[in-house]
């Protein structure tokens, strides 16, 4: 695996491709993270965002529509905010494919062949 990681946006969000030999999974696509993401990522497999946090989610509707057959992943609790732009930034909408159930512990994740743990932190996740 490689890591690949590049800060976006004007709270500089770090945004993070974990590379594999069949593909790539997007964590946290910040706002003009797009064209990065495109230039690494040949066959991503998903995009994952820790939270719904605006800064961590900006690029996901650019993305899904660059690769429409990945999944969007967040935690259930964070998804509102990726089904609107409720700060009234610009953002433009992109709702969950996947929504993480998880509570007080953590949950793993199966992308294709990686096992993936998240971790449900209030607030930030």
């Amino acid at each position: 695996m490689q890591i690949h990681k590049h800060p976006f946006g004007e709270y500089q969000t770090n945004c993070y491709i974990l590379s594999f030999e069949d593909g790539e999974i997007i964590i946290d696509p910040a706002q003009g993270s797009h064209t990065w993401i495109t230039q690494i990522s040949q066959n991503p497999l998903a995009i994952l965002n820790t939270h719904g946090h605006f800064d961590h989610i900006w690029d996901n509707a650019k993305l899904k529509e660059a690769f429409p057959q990945i999944p969007i992943i967040c935690h259930k609790e964070d998804a509102f905010m990726l089904e609107t732009d409720c700060f009234n930034l610009g953002l433009t909408p992109c709702p969950a494919d996947i929504l993480i159930e998880v509570n007080r512990s953590s949950q793993k994740l199966q992308i294709q062949d990686h096992q993936i743990i998240f971790s449900h932190y209030p607030g930030h996740t």
